[in-house]
């Protein structure tokens, strides 16, 4: 499968990505980004990712990059967050069998805690590192 949420199988050839994307090594082309992480590392394996975040994020300094990864993540908390209060009412439904509405939301609920989840991870491999999250007060 391919696409924006397909499984990636490696990156396209050199020649076809940008001359600022590009880098020479003794071994042929190394593919790097504005961050300074190798493209190699972000697109790799059976890892999901992103593609359309590696380009959107080309070229930027990777102090917005980290504000970006930031909001990410606390958006992926506030999700996460909305899971678990749905979880709870899920349990309290004398229907575990059928498609109740809150067994809808709570399914709605975990398809975006984990697509946000591939965003936060993707993010991440670009930037290179965790950054500090600031302390938030519980809602």
């Amino acid at each position: 499968m391919s696409g924006i949420f397909g499984r990636s199988k490696g990156l396209r050839s050199p020649d076809v990505l940008h001359k600022s994307m590009r880098r020479r090594t003794a071994k042929g082309p190394m593919l790097v980004d504005r961050a300074g992480a190798k493209r190699n590392d972000l697109v790799s394996g059976d890892k999901l990712v992103l593609r359309p975040l590696i380009g959107l994020m080309n070229g930027l300094n990777p102090d917005k990059i980290e504000r970006f990864v930031v909001e990410e993540i606390e958006k992926h908390r506030r999700l996460r967050d909305e899971a678990v209060r749905l979880e709870t009412l899920l349990d309290s439904d004398a229907d575990q069998t059928g498609l109740t509405g809150n067994r809808r939301a709570y399914i709605s609920a975990m398809i975006a805690v984990h697509a946000q989840q591939t965003v936060v991870s993707t993010l991440l491999d670009i930037l290179g590192y965790i950054p500090e999250i600031p302390k938030t007060t519980p809602r």
